[in-house]
């Protein structure tokens, strides 16, 4: 399946939209940007988690940065479980946002600064189809959605789990752990 092409930081393949929006339009030297890769699957239908249990592929993003730049691992957002004819598997069954911090270069280059983005993701109901998009975000010119980036932080240092010291519990195994400034992570409490 070829990927969908787009002039811009959103784009559709199947049954899931993706767009690439960023917290802030100006980037600060020797600083981060903060960038949210908004993932939208249609009703019914699901993509996964960095680990997606007995069946699944993690949605991957395949960075092009200008020089200097650099961008972290994504910061996943706690899963659901998801069963599909007695097979288990966390993801996501509604929009969610995958964040990635990019480091900025100390002087930040003239002119426009492009990140792109190579995106694949397994999408599923009951069959499962691979989607692909190819994504460019411009910083000053595309979408800046701090609102959208600071929910998802909110939700995913959160979300449905109680505070204890450095790890937030909930009632599921999958909880959320964050040392000092690292990104948060999803681990197995069981």
């Amino acid at each position: 399946m070829a990927p969908t092409r787009a002039a811009g930081p959103q784009a559709r393949d199947g049954r899931v939209e993706v767009q690439l929006v960023a917290e802030a339009g100006e980037l600060k030297p020797g600083g981060r940007i903060q960038l949210g890769l908004i993932v939208k699957p249609d009703p019914h239908w699901h993509t996964y988690w960095k680990n997606g249990g007995d069946a699944g592929l993690p949605t991957r993003i395949d960075w092009t940065l200008p020089p200097g730049f650099s961008a972290e691992p994504i910061q996943w957002p706690i899963p659901e479980r998801i069963e599909v004819g007695g097979i288990a598997s966390y993801g996501y069954e509604g929009e969610h946002v995958l964040l990635v911090g990019v480091r900025v270069p100390d002087p930040v280059p003239a002119g426009p600064v492009r990140f792109g983005a190579r995106v694949e993701w397994l999408m599923c109901r009951e069959e499962c189809v691979p989607g692909k998009a190819e994504l460019t975000y411009t910083a000053g010119q595309d979408r800046v959605a701090p609102e959208v980036i600071a929910r998802k932080l909110e939700q995913q240092r959160f979300l449905g789990c109680e505070r204890g010291g450095g790890v937030k519990r909930r009632r599921a195994a999958l909880c959320s752990v964050s040392i000092g400034s690292a990104p948060a992570i999803a681990v197995d409490d069981a």
